[in-house]
């Protein structure tokens, strides 16, 4: 029995773009870590709505890099669910 290789080289532009998406919230983390963990447990708590109310604190990197991430994914979202049901089924991407 002999290997064989298997080349994948399948980058279209979806991928780049979850990938570019993806990147926005590994560098607000990296760059904004403390304000970061708070964000993420906003469920729980609300220690970031009270650390972070001021109206000068919310105009920052961290919120414009989240909310570019929120854009591009909710953009990409809508694209596919109008490919998948209301677009001809023909068509690729």
């Amino acid at each position: 029995m002999e290997p064989i290789n298997r080349i994948t080289e399948n980058l279209d532009w979806i991928t780049l773009v979850l990938f570019g998406s993806l990147l926005l919230i590994v560098i607000a983390k990296k760059i904004f870590y403390t304000r970061f963990l708070n964000f993420i447990i906003l469920p729980f708590n609300n220690k970031y709505i009270i650390m972070y109310n001021k109206k000068e604190k919310l105009f920052n990197w961290f919120h414009i890099l989240l909310t570019v991430f929120q854009i591009i994914n909710i953009s990409l979202f809508a694209f596919l669910a109008w490919k998948a049901y209301l677009s001809p089924r023909n068509h690729p991407y």
